[in-house]
């Protein structure tokens, strides 16, 4: 099973109308091998407001694809990634520091903000509720 079939089996099991070809797929540099970025861009033409969901522990950006339709569906675009060693980041899996998951998160917002005019809303569970902070902080 490829990652596209093991998400969108994923989001057969919740119910989701979400799937995974809704969203962008990119990737950005992240001093070194790339890390993928997922986005859904909304409809309405005007200055939406950007939210960036940073995944969780041990889980892959698309896990939130359900609440990243909801917030596209409210006019929102949307962002998740992911992570060094999570998903398909180019990274081998393994331990990686906080202040390398920041700066991962540094390069999303400095894409976001390069393409996107409107503000940015950071959303972060668990361990990635770190990175918001950490960023602000200057680590």
């Amino acid at each position: 099973m490829n990652f596209e079939q093991h998400v969108n089996e994923y989001l057969k099991t919740i119910e989701s109308t979400a799937k995974y070809r809704d969203f962008d797929v990119s990737s950005i540099e992240d001093d070194g091998p790339s890390l993928v970025i997922y986005r859904l861009m909304s409809k309405q033409q005007c200055d939406a407001c950007n939210v960036l969901v940073l995944p969780g522990t041990a889980v892959y950006g698309l896990f939130y694809a359900e609440f990243c339709l909801y917030l596209n569906e409210q006019g929102f675009n949307v962002y998740t990634l992911e992570y060094r060693g999570h998903g398909q980041s180019e990274w081998e899996r393994g331990n990686y520091s906080l202040d390398e998951l920041v700066g991962g998160t540094q390069r999303l917002i400095d894409r976001v903000q390069a393409e996107q005019k409107g503000p940015l809303y950071l959303l972060a569970p668990v361990r990635a509720g770190y990175c918001p902070i950490l960023y602000r902080c200057g680590r």
